[in-house]
């Protein structure tokens, strides 16, 4: 019997309580040992809802592109956080109850599937596998219940294709969380949760930039870490003030309202006072010396340099660029390294157990691209609900051609193609582009995406352009020379740094060839931000990408597939 095998993480906790980020990725293995390609989905892509917790759109979205009759056996992965794991058949229970009938279910340790989503995406043979989280299972360790908060593994792969892997360093099952610290950072400041802690991690490198000198955070007892801000997941403001308190600082933290009000809408980084930033660079600081640590020490007693991180903490890109920049290790983070990516960690664990000839050639589960391709047929379809538009369909030279001559003269484009990226980054299917020279390019960018003034743009540029950097998935902020690299210098922060995705030619990407054509003008890179508005997920279909496009006009013009399009009236 045709099997399909499909990763999801639990919507829900035990109590019915509510998760974030729902998804599900499948794939089809028949019995004459074909297969299909991995297809995946965020359940915010199609509902509309951003981090929607959902999984049934998501599965049947898999089931549609895999072409289910309701004769194949279905082999659930499943995995679940902030609690004790969910037994097999609590997860059985919950899928008939969506109406999906599962044939088996395994249940997944969610670290583990961290981990196999970062070191299955990175092609090495042997990696040492650091997963930083906020909080993943629950656990019994010594008698005292405990959060799977930081694990380290080390992952090998075999000439079967098989991967093996190990713990190392039981003790840190007890270590506090950087995540949950991250958490209660970002919340004191006045941001809504942990999915704007890039908005922390902004802030601190403006105060590096100032100058300013941080506590260290990190105190180690026999090699296991010891916070100085203790995390209590229940109060996330306390620990803050009460650690601002031992130097003779009060300290009050916001209300997230204040994120909404006009103030913020008005000032942006004029709003935030000199102790966010000073909290800001010591939480920062400190993990960057914490994750250099562990590096320093794991690597060294297991004679390895190959690094994978996973778990929400790999989003990181700065603390990740220190690992790069070092030059001691390849470091490597996932497309979909938070809990949006169990889904595919999942399905990876299930191949490793049922199919693991499958890894022998990593290469197809290496992509992000796993998303459904939409027909011209559909497009057509699309354009139908839009009036004043213009519509070229172009072979693929002239379209990058034409989307680099529009990028050089100050327009900002919407590029759409093929299937979606599965995770929070827009790798080129996905993705708004604009001219990093320009300013006047930046700052309609802003007003495009509400992005505060003190968030940079990412970039991406061909392989090779930044010496040593291989940074496909846009993990990795270097420190960017603008000297060497003037038409960046708009676009690198504040302390130096640059997110980075480095596209190479293998990619098949149109990106890769309009980043050609703009190399022909001598400019080396685009900036390249997610195609979605502030608080709206990345769009999906190209009705999604339409209406955006006629919902903001500052974008220029939209390439969907091998179609460009303009509005008449330009």
């Amino acid at each position: 019997m045709d099997t399909i095998f499909i990763g999801i993480a639990a919507p829900q906790m035990k109590d019915g309580s509510e998760t974030r980020d729902g998804s599900a990725c499948a794939i089809r293995i028949n019995d004459d040992g074909s297969t299909s390609s991995v297809v995946g989905i965020q359940e915010e892509r199609l509902s509309g809802i951003r981090y929607d917790n959902h999984i049934e759109k998501s599965i049947q979205y898999c089931l549609n592109a895999l072409d289910y009759s309701g004769q194949e056996k279905l082999v659930f992965g499943f995995s679940n956080c902030m609690e004790e794991p969910w037994t097999a058949e609590e997860a059985e229970r919950l899928l008939r109850g969506y109406g999906f009938q599962p044939d088996s279910v395994t249940i997944i340790d969610h670290h583990i599937s961290h981990a196999f989503e970062a070191f299955i995406s990175s092609g090495f043979s042997r990696s040492l596998v650091l997963v930083i989280d906020g909080c993943g299972n629950e656990f019994t360790r010594g008698g005292k219940q405990c959060f799977e908060s930081q694990t380290y593994y080390l992952y090998q792969k075999h000439s079967d294709g098989s991967v093996s892997y190990m713990p190392v360093g039981e003790e840190c099952f007890s270590e506090p969380g950087y995540g949950e610290l991250f958490r209660s950072g970002t919340r004191s400041i006045g941001f809504p949760g942990y999915h704007h802690a890039s908005k922390l991690m902004a802030l601190a490198g403006i105060a590096k930039a100032k100058g300013m000198t941080f506590a260290d955070l990190n105190a180690y007892q026999d090699d296991q870490l010891k916070l100085k801000i203790p995390i209590l997941r229940e109060d996330v403001f306390t620990p803050i003030m009460t650690w601002f308190a031992q130097q003779g600082i009060q300290y009050a933290p916001r209300d997230e309202q204040w994120y909404t009000k006009a103030d913020y809408e008005r000032n942006g980084s004029g709003s935030v006072r000199e102790l966010d930033y000073y909290l800001a660079g010591t939480i920062q600081e400190s993990y960057e010396k914490f994750l250099m640590h562990r590096a320093e020490t794991l690597c060294k007693k297991y004679d390895i340099h190959c690094i994978c991180i996973g778990g929400g903490n790999a989003l990181n890109c700065v603390a990740n660029g220190k690992l790069f920049d070092s030059r001691k290790y390849t470091v490597h983070a996932g497309f979909a390294p938070s809990d949006a990516g169990q889904s595919l960690g999942n399905l990876l664990f299930l191949i490793n157990n049922y199919a693991p000839r499958l890894f022998v050639d990593p290469t197809p589960f290496q992509t992000p691209y796993i998303g459904i391709s939409y027909s011209e047929a559909q497009l057509i379809e699309a354009l139908q609900h839009y009036k004043g538009l213009k519509t070229a369909f172009l072979s693929r030279q002239d379209l990058a051609k034409k989307t680099a001559d529009c990028i050089l003269s100050g327009q900002i484009i919407g590029l759409f193609e093929k299937g979606s990226e599965m995770g929070p980054r827009a790798l080129g299917h996905r993705s708004i582009l604009g001219d990093p020279s320009d300013s006047s390019v930046i700052r309609k960018l802003r007003r495009i995406k509400h992005r505060e003034d003190y968030q940079p743009f990412a970039l991406s540029t061909q392989e090779g352009c930044i010496e040593g950097l291989h940074s496909p998935y846009m993990s990795i902020a270097a420190d960017i020379d603008a000297n060497a690299h003037p038409s960046f210098r708009n676009v690198i922060h504040c302390d130096g740094t640059c997110r980075i995705q480095t596209v190479a030619p293998e990619s098949g990407l149109l990106l890769f060839d309009i980043l050609t054509e703009l190399k022909r003008s001598h400019c080396e890179g685009v900036i390249n931000t997610s195609f979605n508005g502030r608080s709206k997920p990345i769009v999906e279909s190209p009705a999604d990408a339409l209406c955006f496009f006629e919902e903001h006009s500052e974008m220029d013009a939209l390439v969907i597939d091998s179609c460009f399009i303009t509005r008449e009236s330009e």
